[in-house]
């Protein structure tokens, strides 16, 4: 934030939104208007408040009951309500329903209470105001009275239809609770809710009488207790005659389905047999005799396999003895052994050709063959067994697919006798359930308990409870207060323009490096004596402003530079305030150059009277040096480039500013000058000011204060595109002088210290060219 706006009260730490010193600033601006608003509520309030009549209220509580009371140990129709949330929740919707008010509005005959038939204060406040008529007919009449009006409307009418109308009228209003005042009066006077968290509900209502307030609230909750009985009893009836009926079509259909299942059975030759059908026992049979028979099976070619590879093969016998279990065949392999082991010892002692040799020879021979030849017939044996178990298993295997058949076949018999089974099962069951219970509630008619209890009766309140008039006429009060303050602030931000520099910084994301106060203008307007305000009150305010804003301009950007002071549209005080602050760079003792770029109209031109002299477009244009086309106020030391001669016609403004010879010219300016102050067209009509942010090394926004809209300020900002960075800050002009001073913290004492005699002020410019090479 700059110092100029520190001066102003503005902190660095200011947060968005709507701030305190707004709140002091709306208050200060409008507390008469919000402190009268306020008292006018506060006094109409009390005067309606004398209006309304005193209020009782009567206080009657129900307990729903925890507990289950029953004589006998049977259930009820009408089950004990739970205790939960949502049973409370509706167990306090029927005590407001509009049906248990319409019976206590009937049985204590509330109809014919004057106050319930007689107009409400307000509408009595309205008849005094006249707003309403005092025979207006009331919704509230009885159907007595109704028909009253309606003789005496006969008599006076000499029809009957008035009779008619009036009678339907009285009909159609106690059917339709919305169009009874009288139930509506009740309703409203009547509050129940739930107390806290626990089971009991609270039944309040109010009344102009004590006593009656009393009466109805004990009304209520023994109507409510009633009527669960009443509920209860009608419930039990109904469901007796409703078990009767419904226990005659379960004999007659249970009757019918047992027959149904008999029958069934015979026709279809379907018996059990212990317990299960026979079918589907057998299945389990022949299954449980086909795994049987695939195990003998395995164990069949298991072993014939075996023996059958080792004789292939011709493998060792002693192998096939562990495969082969009979006695014959170890004999045999014992003979060939004992054959072999005298063989062994003789072929010791003797020659191959021995008899004793060859005799060995031929029992060794003899006992191999007698060996194979019984294996063989084993394996044979085999054999058999394997195709006997193979041809076994074949047909266990197809008898059980014909079994299956067989069972799929019968299986919608089946699916058939099961549903007529369930059937008739159920239907017994339940006419058993249904006879039971039919006689239980016979039995034990009007033997009911309510689910609730009133746990406290409604006693005559001795004070009243209503109407709260202090409270009322406080809520008033406060309430005008923020309706007044809503409305002044309201008022506040639909002004069009920026009101302090916290709303302009908080919108634009832009510092306000200025505030600059109104001056008083001279009647006539003297534009000259505006545009050279800083000589003419040197003392004044706007002086002051003017060289704060100065000094910012220095610090924020030190060293030669290009200053474009720009607004968003005309007239916010953009010439004005690049003129003054000119004069103050000038009096200040640096070089200044002010320019004139407005080469379509030429506004600060003819305000210094400049418009005969050749300037800017002629210095672009190459037909003038800069040295002969800018002038010099002997005075202030001021040099002053105007924009274009009177009576110059230019073809395109923006082109020439966007020349190459244009930004040639101002980087001379910038290399000879302290500052160059450029007056730039208003950005949002044409794009003069655009092409110049390109060339300029700084600027300045003008916004006049409350006057330019802030879309407008807006988007002359995004029409700068990246140059918008340059912008050094915020000047808001024309500010009101009281206003300025209440920003700055002046008192009136220090603003008239400020204030002093004019100085006299030339009205012509003098003029005086540059020397040429001091531009070249």
């Amino acid at each position: 934030m700059s110092e100029i706006a520190q001066n102003q009260g503005m902190d660095d730490d200011t947060e968005d939104g709507f701030g305190f010193d707004d709140v002091l600033r709306i208050l200060k601006r409008y507390w008469r208007s919000i402190i009268a608003c306020g008292a006018t509520f506060a006094v109409i309030t009390a005067q309606i408040m004398m209006l309304v009549p005193n209020r009782y209220e009567a206080v009657a509580n129900v307990q729903l009951e925890q507990r289950k009371r029953q004589i006998l140990d049977v259930d009820s129709v009408i089950q004990r309500m739970d205790t939960d949330a949502s049973a409370i929740e509706s167990e306090v919707e029927i005590l407001r329903s509009a049906d248990l008010a319409l019976i206590v509005v009937d049985r204590l005959k509330l109809r014919s209470d004057p106050e319930f038939t007689r107009p409400g204060w307000f509408a009595k406040l309205l008849v005094d105001l006249g707003i309403s008529a005092k025979d207006e007919p009331s919704k509230t009449d009885s159907g007595v009275d109704l028909a009253r009006k309606a003789e005496r409307q006969l008599q006076a009418i000499g029809s009957a239809d008035t009779v008619r109308d009036y009678l339907r009228e009285a009909t159609q209003r106690f059917k339709d609770p919305e169009r009874d005042d009288v139930l509506q009066g009740f309703r409203d006077r009547m509050k129940v809710e739930r107390i806290r968290n626990s089971r009991m509900i609270k039944v309040v209502f109010t009344s102009e009488d004590a006593a009656k307030s009393a009466r109805i609230a004990n009304a209520i909750v023994d109507l409510y207790i009633e009527a669960q009985i009443n509920a209860k009893d009608r419930a039990e009836a109904l469901a007796a005659r409703l078990l009767d009926r419904r226990i005659v079509k379960l004999r007659k259909k249970l009757t019918t389905s047992e027959r149904r299942l008999e029958a069934f059975k015979s026709e279809n030759d379907l018996f059990d047999a212990n317990g299960g059908f026979v079918l589907e026992k057998r299945l389990t049979q022949e299954t449980a005799q086909l795994v049987s028979a695939r195990n003998r099976t395995a164990e069949a070619r298991a072993r014939y396999e075996q023996a059958e590879r080792l004789l292939t093969t011709g493998g060792d016998t002693s192998a096939l003895g562990n495969v082969i279990d009979s006695n014959i065949v170890s004999t045999l392999r014992g003979q060939l052994s004992r054959a072999l082991r005298a063989q062994a010892q003789l072929q010791v002692k003797y020659g191959p050709r021995h008899p004793a040799i060859q005799k060995i020879n031929a029992d060794v021979s003899k006992a191999r063959s007698e060996l194979v030849d019984q294996i063989n017939s084993i394996v044979r044996n085999f054999r058999s067994e394997l195709r006997v178990a193979e041809g076994r298993e074949r047909q266990l295997t197809e008898d059980l697919a014909r079994l299956k058949v067989r069972i799929q076949a019968s299986k919608g018999k089946l699916w058939e006798l099961d549903e007529l089974t369930r059937e008739t099962t159920t239907s017994r069951k339940l006419y058993e359930q249904l006879l039971a219970r039919s006689k239980q509630m016979k039995e034990t008619a009007g033997l009911q308990f309510p689910d609730s209890r009133v746990a406290q009766l409604a006693t005559v309140p001795l004070t009243p409870s209503g109407p709260k008039r202090k409270q009322f006429v406080f809520l008033a009060l406060f309430g005008g207060l923020a309706l007044a303050f809503g409305t002044a602030f309201l008022f506040d931000s639909l002004r069009p323009g920026f009101e302090t520099a916290q709303d302009a910084e908080k919108q634009l994301l832009v510092d306000q490096v200025a505030g600059l106060p109104a001056f008083a203008e001279a009647n006539p307007p003297d534009r000259l004596r505006n545009a050279r305000y800083l000589i003419a009150e040197p003392r004044s305010l706007y002086a002051e402003a003017m060289r704060g804003l100065a000094h910012v301009v220095s610090v924020r950007r030190p060293g030669p530079q290009i200053l474009l002071v720009v607004s968003a549209l005309n007239g916010e005080g953009r010439s004005t305030t690049a003129s003054n602050l000119a004069v103050q760079f000038a009096i200040g003792g640096s070089k200044t150059l002010l320019i004139d770029a407005d080469l379509r109209g030429g506004g600060l031109s003819r305000t210094l009277g400049l418009t005969s002299q050749p300037g800017l477009a002629d210095v672009i244009a190459g037909s003038i040096s800069p040295s002969a086309a800018i002038l010099r106020d002997a005075s202030t030391g001021l040099h002053v480039l105007p924009s274009v001669r009177a009576g110059a016609q230019l073809s395109s403004p923006v082109e020439t500013l966007n020349s190459t010879e244009a930004f040639s010219l101002f980087d001379v300016l910038r290399g000879h000058f302290d500052i160059v102050i450029v007056d730039a067209p208003p950005l949002l009509p044409v794009a003069d000011a655009r092409v110049l942010s390109d060339i300029c090394d700084s600027g300045l926004m003008i916004v006049k204060w409350r006057s330019t809209a802030r879309s407008h300020v807006k988007q002359a900002l995004r029409t700068l595109g990246p140059n918008q960075s340059k912008i050094i800050g915020l000047v808001m002009s024309g500010i009101a002088e009281a206003e300025y001073a209440a920003q700055v913290g002046l008192r009136s004492s220090n603003l008239s210290a400020l204030r002093g005699d004019d100085v006299s002020v030339n009205a012509g410019l003098p003029q005086r060219a540059l020397p040429r090479q001091s531009v070249a």
